[in-house]
């Protein structure tokens, strides 16, 4: 079909489309360049009560510091981690409620916490905050030194939208 053989009413459709089209692509490309959320990283938190052990993705220029032994690489694609913590996710969404809500894991599992909401969001295990970028994951071991224990799960101004309970 050519465009001569189109309506203006087709032609208008086709416009509107092709500019829905470019403003969907220059938000995409827009969302990959906001700067990330200000994060509570372990380097930061020295005051760590022991209910866990956080990771971050490393910063762009190496620090001169180890990585801790218990860190876990956060450079994992998507698709990957999905696959190497199934059934040890928890999910916010955009409303920044936890699916599952109440997991039980033995003290040292790994756990994914998955930001699936277009902003970032900071979420807390008791008393320790952590920042997750928009669409982007959180792996660390949850332990705790008194089992068995109840974490209580915020997410930025939501409180107790889930409950991580530890045993041995």
């Amino acid at each position: 079909m050519k465009l001569k053989e189109l309506t203006k009413q087709q032609k208008q459709y086709l416009a509107v489309g092709g500019v829905a089209i470019l403003v969907v692509i220059i938000w995409a490309l827009a969302s990959k360049t906001q700067a990330p959320a200000p994060s509570d990283s372990p380097e930061n938190n020295t005051e760590q009560t022991g209910t866990s052990t956080p990771t971050t993705t490393p910063p762009q220029k190496p620090a001169a510091a180890q990585p801790s032994k218990t860190a876990i690489d956060q450079a994992l694609a998507y698709s990957k981690a999905l696959e190497q913590y199934k059934g040890r996710i928890i999910q916010f969404n955009q409303n920044c409620q936890a699916y599952p809500a109440v997991v039980t894991f033995k003290s040292g599992t790994a756990v994914m916490f998955d930001n699936r909401s277009p902003k970032p969001i900071t979420i807390a295990l008791d008393t320790n905050k952590f920042s997750i970028k928009a669409y982007d994951y959180l792996a660390m071991k949850v332990t705790s030194k008194v089992l068995p224990k109840t974490i209580s799960l915020d997410c930025n101004s939501s409180y107790n939208v889930g409950q991580v309970h530890l045993e041995q």
